[in-house]
């Protein structure tokens, strides 16, 4: 019985698109405008606010050689970025009109704890990946437990990851 139904409604939607086209290119056309218009309004809630452990620096430098720029400009500001402590990889761009020098930091221990943590792994799986103790992931746990004023892993990863209440933790 229902299989008769639904093929009689499917026979009449097509019936009705082929009679009338007009009228379903306005329907389609009215839905693609309300999703876009939704989808411009959709607050993003659940999308982890990520702060990345970078710092970039532009000089400017109009008219210059690239050579030049890079030999007395790009050059010295590296080695003074390149003594900050955590430094992971230092880089630069240099052309005629400007110089990036870009310095990438190393994540910190306990936010690497706390992304396996979301995975879902033990302390021991923890421990093995990151070639330390399952004392230390542990103790790491504790820290960011305090930071964040949760009790439990689960708790924790939603509140450093934003899901709990819309905003994302600095750790």
């Amino acid at each position: 019985m229902k299989e008769m139904l639904a093929a009689k409604l499917i026979n009449q939607v097509l019936r009705l698109g082929v009679q009338t086209p007009d009228r379903i290119i306005l329907a389609l056309l009215s839905l693609v405008v309300l999703g876009a218009i939704s989808v411009t309004r959709l607050p993003l809630n659940f999308l982890p606010k990520a702060e990345f452990p970078f710092i970039g620096v532009q000089i400017p430098y109009p008219n210059g050689v690239p050579g030049q720029v890079e030999r007395y400009i790009a050059r010295p500001v590296e080695e003074v970025l390149a003594t900050l402590g955590g430094v992971q990889e230092v880089f630069s761009y240099s052309d005629d009109q400007t110089c990036f020098v870009g310095v990438q930091f190393e994540w910190g221990r306990e936010v690497d704890v706390l992304r396996l943590v979301a995975r879902g792994m033990t302390d021991a799986q923890i421990a093995e990946t990151l070639f330390i103790s399952a004392r230390t992931v542990h103790k790491h746990l504790e820290h960011v437990f305090a930071k964040l004023g949760v009790r439990t892993r689960t708790a924790a990863v939603n509140r450093a990851f934003g899901h709990a209440r819309g905003t994302a933790v600095r750790l």
